[in-house]
């Protein structure tokens, strides 16, 4: 069995608008949780490269979460690929990870 160090990443969006990588760095994970920040004062939008307030795959709202995870025993994810906008400036979210 191996054990896996949980690491955590925060982000912010600093302009509405203008989408940001979840990982500046190659970042793969067998499960990772993104939370939108609880003091945000708008919607976090997760998704690819075209992400926007329009056009998203997840909307996590102030405080909300969810998992994404892996299956098998190889990471099959990257964080690079995933990206996070949002309708209010400032707005941020925190990633747990292993």
């Amino acid at each position: 069995m191996s054990i896996y160090t949980p690491k955590l990443i925060n982000g912010v969006v600093t302009t509405a608008a203008t989408r940001v990588k979840l990982a500046s760095s190659s970042t793969t994970f067998r499960l990772a949780t993104i939370q939108a920040n609880a003091g945000n004062g708008g919607t976090i939008y997760i998704g690819d490269v075209t992400v926007s307030s329009s056009v998203y795959g997840i909307a996590l709202p102030k405080g909300a979460s969810i998992a994404i995870g892996a299956s098998g025993n190889d990471p099959n994810f990257d964080l690079t690929q995933f990206y996070a906008d949002t309708s209010n400036s400032g707005d941020g979210f925190s990633i747990l990870y292993f």
